[in-house]
């Protein structure tokens, strides 16, 4: 998707790039109807047809109270000691996994130096643009996109903080563009990473 954007950005008047893309994106629902015909098959005689009532699909949404998971994995508690809430202020059930963003210090270190250091953002925009958008989807009720879960496909599932797997995988992403750009000496990034290792 990303090298996508890039191609329409650098080739915008370049028809035959614009093809490509085009071809590629219908090669692909071709290849997923493969998968998506039977869903939808299978979905039409579900209890699901037609939607859910806004409070099922925004059932155990992400609160802003859990966004400190984001600096350590414990703050809220740990099930493995009993110490994490079993239910939220919703009462719906707290599951401890689905609702953890934490990948680490090192990664959000990267992060960082990518953002503060890079002066102009070439594809990487594209991931930061998607790893806010799919945190904002995971507050569900919480967050200000709260009112696409009364329109499909987002009526049609529940657990909106199952969105944080994309975030997660979208803050790797930029944390290997961050290491990539690490224009520091080799000897200060192993220092860094002797320190911050151990902890």
């Amino acid at each position: 998707l990303a090298s996508s954007f890039m191609a329409v950005k650098r080739h915008f008047f370049k028809l035959e790039k614009i093809a490509a893309i085009i071809l590629s994106i219908v090669l692909g629902i071709i290849l997923s109807a493969v998968y998506i015909l039977p869903l939808r098959e299978m979905y039409s005689v579900s209890v699901r047809w037609g939607g859910m009532g806004y409070g099922q699909s925004t059932y155990n949404s992400l609160s802003l109270y859990d966004l400190v998971n984001i600096v350590y994995p414990f703050v809220l508690g740990n099930p493995k000691q009993g110490s994490y809430p079993l239910q939220t202020a919703q009462g719906s059930f707290n599951i401890f996994w689905e609702k953890s963003i934490y990948i680490g210090i090192l990664p959000f270190l990267l992060i960082f130096f990518l953002l503060v250091k890079r002066k102009k953002f070439k594809e990487e925009w594209v991931f930061i643009l998607a790893a806010g958008s799919s945190l904002l989807l995971a507050l569900g009720r919480n967050g200000p996109l709260f009112w696409l879960f009364f329109l499909p496909p987002f009526s049609f599932f529940q657990v909106p903080a199952r969105f944080l797997l994309l975030t997660t995988f979208f803050l790797a992403v930029l944390a290997a563009y961050g290491l990539a750009n690490w224009g520091g000496s080799f000897k200060v990034f192993t220092a860094i990473l002797l320190v911050i290792l151990p902890a």
